[in-house]
């Protein structure tokens, strides 16, 4: 409950003049960590699923869930920076 209250307290235009910087910085670390978990993912995800395909059904290759994997990292990646 505290923190909205404080965030429609915040005054956005100062808070975007003194951090425009660290914005454009974090964006750019947000997309690229956005393209190189989808890259990552398409180059790596036929070789997970033929080696998990063996070892189990439904794991991270065997039942298409590589992209789970792929986007809990970079949600991890992206959102645990400001934490």
């Amino acid at each position: 409950l505290a923190t909205p209250l404080l965030l429609l307290g915040a005054d956005l235009r100062v808070i975007l003049r003194d951090t425009s910087r660290l914005l454009w910085v974090f964006c750019i670390g947000a997309v690229a960590t956005a393209l190189a978990a989808t890259g990552s993912y398409f180059l790596f995800a036929p070789q997970l699923a033929a080696d998990m395909a063996g070892a189990m059904s439904g794991g991270l290759g065997g039942g298409g869930d590589g992209w789970k994997v792929a986007a809990a990292l970079a949600a991890k990646n992206i959102g645990g920076g400001l934490h």
